[in-house]
């Protein structure tokens, strides 16, 4: 049976609605064989609506190894990184780069959860880099 005009425009309409009202800033890119290779967020600005009482953040995880983090990131260009299961033998690294190659940060993590102010940072493209023991991740961050 063949799909009839109404059909489709509404198909359409339904899929744009979709993807307009999406929330969820993170993207994701795949290789040919189905493996992640690209993960980025984008932060958006700062909505002047918001009163400094109602800020919402929102938390992505991300498995290192054995070990899961959580990335959350408020309107106030905080990003808090913890560590779920961070023991004392645990070694964790945290970096920010951006995409000149220029370290823009680098910190030895000592405790479960890290916050790290991006305020300071123009709008950009940076790299998130976190590793924890042998395993390491990294994320592309927008900030507009």
């Amino acid at each position: 049976m063949k799909p009839s005009r109404c059909h489709i425009a509404f198909t359409l309409a339904i899929a744009a609605a979709i993807s307009v009202s999406a929330q969820n800033p993170v993207k994701f890119a795949y290789d040919d064989a189905g493996n992640r290779v690209k993960r980025e967020i984008s932060f958006g600005k700062q909505r002047k609506a918001e009163s400094s009482t109602k800020k919402k953040s929102t938390n992505y995880y991300d498995s290192l190894g054995d070990d899961q983090i959580r990335i959350t990131y408020d309107p106030s260009w905080i990003i808090n990184i913890d560590f779920l299961s961070f023991g004392n033998d645990d070694r964790a690294k945290i970096e920010i780069f951006n995409l000149n190659g220029l370290r823009l940060l680098s910190e030895m993590v000592t405790e479960q959860s890290v916050d790290i102010d991006i305020s300071g940072y123009t709008s950009g493209v940076y790299i998130l880099s976190i590793s924890l023991n042998e395993a390491s991740t990294s994320w592309k961050i927008y900030k507009e």
